[in-house]
């Protein structure tokens, strides 16, 4: 019996052929990529990030708050979309909690 031959498969960054039997990454598309190549594209669309770009999308991976660490009651979340002058925009859930209204004045909403 003879041995299957995988068909030729390219990686959409490179276009060089993956080897199926070890490469089995795919992108955020469901698109075949070396793993090498992904990590490198990812590092430079990181790269070409402005801080503030950097920023929210590192605000946007964190873990949300259950807890405000004053009083201990649950926190409500409000969705705060940032809009950047490059036309990026993100939205980011923003703990609260009724205690802070009453802390020193502290508004639940500004505008910056």
């Amino acid at each position: 019996m003879g041995g299957h031959t995988f068909p030729e498969v390219p990686c959409v960054v490179c276009n060089r052929p993956l080897a199926l039997e070890i490469d089995l990454s795919v992108d955020e598309d469901g698109n075949p990529i070396h793993a090498e190549c992904y990590a490198h594209r990812l590092a430079t669309a990181r790269s070409n990030e402005t801080p503030a770009e950097k920023l929210l999308d590192t605000l946007a991976t964190q873990p949300l708050p259950l807890c405000c660490p004053e009083c201990g009651s649950p926190f409500s979340h409000l969705d705060a979309t940032f809009v950047l002058q490059s036309g990026k925009s993100c939205t980011i859930p923003l703990p609260v909690c009724s205690c802070r209204a009453s802390h020193e004045g502290t508004a639940l909403h500004t505008d910056a």
